[in-house]
């Protein structure tokens, strides 16, 4: 699942950062804009993909909290997901696990695609295409 999600996601992405924990580790597919990056999601090898609404309300266009709870409405409406908007300052993790149908791997993408869309866009908004 990770696999595929990953080549799924890097060409519509700046670059793909491969951690180096000690412990665990994770990648982190990128869009960078300038001097901002937008951290999509994290592909955990604990056996998760994490929403970082911790890092992306600190850029627009996620600074709105209204931009957070239409991101969080697509990731609840991933069969078997719901987050409280709690989420909207933290992180949501998605069990790679979860991600079983067709169905489910489909809504994470719409989720994923819907935000990669909302930065470039917000990067289209600064000037620079993304």
């Amino acid at each position: 699942m990770a696999e595929d999600l990953l080549h799924w996601i890097t060409p519509q992405v700046t670059t793909v950062w491969w951690g180096s924990g000690s412990r665990s580790g994770g990648i982190v597919p990128i869009i960078q804009h300038g001097k901002t990056k937008y951290h999509v999601c994290r592909l955990a090898t604990q056996g998760w993909l994490v929403f970082r609404f911790d890092w992306l309300n600190k850029k627009a266009p996620f600074r709105a909290e209204a931009a957070r709870k239409e991101l969080l409405t697509k990731i609840n409406d991933i069969p078997g997901q719901h987050f409280d908007e709690s989420v909207l300052t933290r992180r949501a993790r998605v069990p790679f696990d979860s991600l079983t149908t067709g169905e489910s791997v489909d809504k994470l993408k719409a989720a994923l695609a819907w935000l990669i869309d909302q930065i470039r866009s917000e990067c289209e908004r600064e000037g620079e295409p993304k």
